[in-house]
């Protein structure tokens, strides 16, 4: 019988969500809406890849009846449920849209049917946390090419402090955790309905990421347990500088992974049957530790 099996995973995903932590990075989120609203920054034209029920489509429609800009509203996601969801919501009367012209495409963030070069702003938010390197690079020449010239990115992703945090919420609901940092990933055992890895970012890799796909360096806010950031798209001239800076990188980068694969991987060692890792406090104090099976 599996051990795992009389767990309440709703009690444990409503606690994670619910956490005070976690919270306040959504307001982040929110605060970062509204000021690009209330400068006309959001623009005539927006678009939520991944956007679930549509929580950040809300948030824009609410900035957006405060400080009118908008013309059309974007919701990408991959489930038909999300546009059921978001529909029912627009029915019943339950967004301020405003005149909006507002859509729902049950489509992959990587190739939506967007037209090219027409939005304002493209918003991704938490939702890279499950995409692989791959992924990543794909949705993000997608969200590029989406832009119009001096077009606005806005997205967040986990940091390295999510990390801690969401271990004390699953270690409350005795969730089935395996945590593996030297990827940058959290990965968990099959019986987690959620998701099977959730990825924490460090600051340089969202520089390489938002640098590597065209855009600008990124200002991070990194308040609580996210990265969150609005970059543009670079214009010619800086995305061929950034490609001659990158190449150098590359090299200097192949030669420090030489030198590093000739060390043993120091904190993902096995302790007991367990997985050793290595525990991000807040303010980056570390320590290891093993979780048994």
């Amino acid at each position: 019988m599996n051990k795992h099996k009389n767990r309440d995973w709703t009690r444990i995903l409503k606690s994670s969500h619910e956490n005070k932590i976690y919270t306040q990075s959504l307001k982040k989120e929110e605060e970062i809406i509204y000021s690009l609203a209330s400068k006309k920054a959001i623009g005539e034209n927006a678009t939520v890849l991944c956007c679930g029920d549509g929580r950040e489509m809300e948030m824009i429609l609410k900035a957006n009846s405060k400080y009118p800009q908008l013309q059309t509203l974007h919701g990408v996601d991959m489930l038909e449920v999300s546009k059921t969801q978001i529909n029912q919501k627009i029915n019943d009367g339950l967004w301020e849209a405003d005149g909006v012209e507002i859509s729902v495409l049950v489509e992959n963030a990587k190739h939506t049917s967007i037209k090219k070069y027409t939005q304002d702003t493209v918003f991704l938010l938490l939702t890279m946390a499950n995409f692989d390197n791959e992924m990543i690079d794909a949705v993000l020449k997608h969200v590029f090419e989406l832009l119009k010239p001096n077009g606005k990115f806005v997205f967040s992703v986990f940091n390295e402090h999510a990390l801690y945090t969401r271990m004390q919420v699953y270690r409350e609901g005795n969730a089935p955790i395996k945590w593996v940092l030297n990827d940058g990933y959290v990965k968990f055992k099959e019986d987690w309905p959620e998701a099977k890895f959730s990825r924490q970012f460090r600051s340089n890799d969202v520089h390489d990421i938002c640098l590597g796909s065209g855009f600008e360096r990124p200002q991070l806010d990194s308040s609580f347990i996210t990265h969150l950031s609005v970059v543009q798209k670079q214009s010619y001239v800086d995305q061929l500088n950034a490609q001659r800076r990158n190449k150098s990188l590359f090299t200097c980068a192949l030669f420090l992974m030489m030198i590093n694969s000739m060390f043993e991987n120091k904190y993902n060692q096995e302790c007991n049957g367990a997985v050793r890792t290595l525990e991000i406090a807040p303010g980056g104090g570390t320590y290891d530790f093993c979780i048994e099976d």
